[in-house]
C-alpha cells in the first residue's frame, strides 16, 4: 500500500513554498534591512543640515509658516519640518529618538513594498528577489540613516508605493475610491519632497505597462476609462503644486548644462553609483567632509557589477514575458532621476561629490526592484497564471528548470546580502567616527555646571561638528540652550568679570582674549568720574562684535564706563579683590573712552580688543 506524504505548513502540495512561508520571508528581509540600517544609524550623529533644521524647530511654533513653508536647498517641505519639530521638541539633540523614527520610515517602505509586490505577483518564491533588491539594497542606506536626506527620502518612497499600489488595486476593481487613495498618496509624498512629484508619470507607466493588455492606443483608452479619477487627480494635483513651487522657490535647475555634462553624469552615475548600489556596492567609500562618504567601487567591481546586470537581462529575456517593458522602466526612471541631479546639484557641487552619493539615488532602489519582478514573474491578472506549464528553456546545455532558477535566486540574495553587509560595515566606520556625539555630550555636562553669575562668549562651534557656513546653527546656545544646557550668552552691551567659552573638546574654558592690544600706560591709566580718559588700539579694526578684556587694579568696588566710536555705552563693574573683566561691544573699536565713579580707585593696567581663542576654524 503506497503512502502519500502530506505538504507541511511551509509547502504546498507541489513542492512550492507556501503563500505565509512567502510573506514571512519577505518580512524577514525588510527586517534584515532595518537592522543594518539601525547598527548604521545609532553608530552615528548628527550632520550638516540636521543641526539647521533642529535650530529652526527649537525658535519656532510648529504651525508657524516660516517654518513650514521657507524653502531650504530647492526643498519645499513642510512634512518633513513637522517631523523635525516633534521629534526635537520631544527630545532636543536626542539622536536616539531620530534614528528610531527613521527606522520606523524604512520598516514601514519594506511593509509598503511588500504589500505591492504580493498583491502584484503573489505570494510566490521569486517575489523575494524584487523585495531583496529593496531592502537590501545600498542605494537607500545614506538616505535612511541621515536625517536631512531621510525627511525627503523616505516619505517620498513611501507614498510612491503607496500610490502604486492604490493604482493597482483602482485598475483591477475600477473603483474610484482607490484613484482617490492614490492621489492623496502622492499629495502626502508632495509635503516632504517636491520629487515625489515624479510618482505621477511613474504611475502612469506602471499602468500602461504592467497592468493593461493590448495594444499601446487601447491600453491608454483602457487606462482613462477604468481610472479617470486618478489621472482627473493628478492633473488638479500638479498643477496646483507647480503654481505653489514655483511662487515659492527659486527654481534649483542652473543653467550652462551641456548635452555632454549630461552624457558624461549619466555614464559614470550608471557605472559607479547606481549599477554597483543595485547589486549590493559599492562594497569601498571614498571618504567626504567629516563623515560622509562617497561611492567608490574599483574598476574591476564596477566591470563585474555591469556584468552581472547583464546577465540578468538576458536571463530575463530567456523566461520572461514583459522584459523589455521592465527595463525601459527602469532605464528611463534612472536617466530622469540622475538627469536631474545634473541640472540642479552638479553646476553647484561638481559631479564627484553628487553623482557618487547615493542619498540621491534613494528612490531607484524602488523602480529597480519593481523592474526586476515585471521582468521575470507574471502579473496577476493581466498575464498567464504562474501555475500554467511553462516550457523548458535551455541556454547551451543549462537546462533553466525551475529548481535551476529557485538556486540562481537564491545565490543572487545571498550575494546581494553578503555585499549591502559589507558596503554597510565600510560606511559606518566613518558615519560612526562623528566627533559631535563627544563635542555635544561633554559641552552640555560643563552647561549645566557653570555659575550662573558667570557669562558663556557664544562662539561658533568647531567646524567638524557644525560646518561654518550653517551659522546660526554653529552657535552653542541654539544647539545646546534648547538641549538643556544652562548658562547665559554674553550679549552686545554687557560686561562680565566671569568669561568662559567652549574649547575644541566641548569643555567650557575661562576666556582669553587674542586680538589688538589697547595703548595703555604700563604704570596704569587710571580715568576719573568727570573727564573721559582716551585709549587708542594698537592698530585699526573693521566694524564687529568685539570682546573687550580690560586688566585693572581697583581700591574699592564700582563701575568703569567704556564708550565706542559709534556712540556704543558699556557699564563695566570692578571689584578690589578683582582683575580682569570683559565687555561685547559692537563696533570699531579703534579707541574707547573711559571714564570711572568716583571712589573707586580703578586704574587700567592693560587691555586687547578682539575675540576668545577660536575653538577651530
Amino acid at each position: 500500500m503506497t503512502q502519500t506524504r502530506s505538504a507541511g505548513p511551509s509547502t504546498t502540495r507541489d513542492g512550492a513554498t507556501a503563500p505565509r512561508t512567502v510573506v514571512a520571508l519577505a518580512l524577514a528581509l525588510v527586517a534584515v534591512g532595518v537592522a543594518v540600517r539601525a547598527w548604521v544609524g545609532y553608530g552615528g550623529w548628527f550632520s550638516l543640515d540636521d543641526y539647521v533644521f533642529y535650530v529652526r524647530a527649537m525658535s519656532r511654533a510648529p504651525f508657524d509658516p516660516d517654518l513650514l513653508l521657507t524653502p531650504y536647498n530647492g526643498h519645499l517641505m513642510p512634512g518633513a519640518m513637522l517631523w523635525v519639530w516633534a521629534a526635537s521638541h520631544l527630545a532636543p539633540l536626542g539622536h536616539g529618538l531620530v534614528v528610531t523614527t527613521m527606522l520606523v520610515g524604512v520598516a514601514l517602505c519594506g511593509l509598503a513594498v511588500v504589500g505591492l509586490l504580493v498583491d502584484l505577483f503573489g505570494a510566490r518564491e521569486a517575489v523575494l528577489v524584487p523585495v531583496g533588491v529593496f531592502t537590501l539594497s545600498t542605494l537607500t542606506l545614506p538616505g535612511s540613516t541621515w536625517w536631512a536626506a531621510a525627511l525627503n527620502q523616505l516619505p517620498q518612497v513611501l507614498f510612491t508605493t503607496l500610490a502604486l499600489w492604490a493604482q493597482l488595486r483602482a485598475v483591477r476593481s475600477g473603483r474610484a475610491r482607490w484613484s482617490l487613495a492614490s492621489v492623496l498618496a502622492v499629495a502626502a509624498g508632495l509635503a516632504f519632497s517636491e520629487k515625489t512629484a515624479l510618482a505621477m508619470p511613474l504611475v502612469a507607466g506602471f499602468s500602461l505597462l504592467f497592468l493593461l493588455r493590448g495594444t499601446p492606443w487601447q491600453r491608454v483608452r483602457l487606462a482613462l476609462r477604468r481610472t479617470p479619477v486618478t489621472w482627473a487627480g493628478y492633473l488638479v494635483l500638479g498643477l496646483a503644486y507647480v503654481a505653489i513651487y514655483a511662487a515659492t522657490v527659486v527654481s534649483p535647475v542652473k543653467e550652462g548644462v551641456a548635452a555632454g555634462e549630461v552624457a558624461t553624469g549619466l555614464g559614470q552615475a550608471l557605472r559607479a553609483t547606481v549599477v554597483p548600489g543595485l547589486l549590493g556596492g559599492p562594497w569601498t567609500w571614498r571618504p567626504l567632509g567629516v563623515v560622509d562618504s562617497l561611492a567608490a567601487p574599483s574598476a574591476v567591481m564596477q566591470v563585474v557589477s555591469a556584468a552581472v546586470l547583464l546577465g540578468v537581462v538576458l536571463l530575463s529575456a530567456r523566461v520572461g514575458a514583459r522584459w523589455r517593458a521592465a527595463w525601459a522602466f527602469a532605464a528611463v526612471a534612472v536617466v530622469v532621476d540622475v538627469v536631474l541631479v545634473i541640472v540642479t546639484r552638479v553646476p553647484v557641487v561638481g559631479a564627484d561629490p553628487v553623482l557618487l552619493e547615493y542619498r540621491y539615488f534613494t528612490d531607484l532602489a524602488l523602480v529597480l526592484a519593481l523592474a526586476v519582478g515585471c521582468a521575470f514573474l507574471p502579473v496577476r491578472g493581466v498575464d498567464p497564471p504562474a501555475t500554467d506549464p511553462r516550457p523548458e528553456v535551455s541556454v547551451g546545455s543549462w537546462h533553466l528548470t525551475d529548481d535551476v532558477l529557485r538556486t540562481v535566486a537564491l545565490t543572487g540574495l545571498a550575494v546581494l546580502l553578503v555585499g549591502s553587509l559589507v558596503s554597510a560595515s565600510g560606511f559606518r566606520e566613518r558615519w560612526a567616527a562623528n566627533p559631535g556625539r563627544a563635542y555635544v555630550t561633554t559641552a552640555l555636562a560643563d552647561a549645566r555646571t557653570v555659575p550662573a553669575t558667570a557669562r558663556v562668549y557664544d562662539a561658533p562651534v568647531p567646524d567638524a561638528v557644525v560646518w561654518r557656513l550653517l551659522w546660526p546653527a554653529t552657535l552653542p546656545s541654539r544647539l545646546l540652550l534648547p538641549a538643556g544646557g544652562r548658562f547665559t550668552p554674553l550679549a552686545v552691551g554687557e560686561a562680565t568679570d566671569d568669561l568662559r567659552d567652549f574649547a575644541a573638546d566641548g569643555r567650557l574654558r575661562r576666556s582669553e582674549v587674542s586680538g589688538v592690544p589697547l595703548a595703555v600706560d604700563g604704570a596704569g591709566t587710571c580715568p576719573g568720574p568727570a573727564t573721559p580718559t582716551r585709549v587708542r588700539a594698537t592698530a585699526g579694526q573693521f566694524f564687529w562684535a568685539w570682546v573687550v578684556q580690560l586688566d585693572y587694579r581697583a581700591t574699592s568696588d564700582g563701575t568703569l564706563t567704556l564708550s565706542t566710536p559709534r556712540g556704543a555705552s558699556v557699564r563695566v563693574p570692578v571689584r578690589a579683590d578683582g582683575s580682569r573683566v570683559w565687555a561685547l561691544v559692537e563696533d570699531d573699536v579703534t579707541w574707547l573712552d573711559v571714564t570711572a565713579d568716583a571712589g573707586s580707585g580703578a586704574c587700567l593696567t592693560g587691555g586687547v580688543v578682539g575675540l576668545p581663542q577660536p575653538v577651530g576654524w
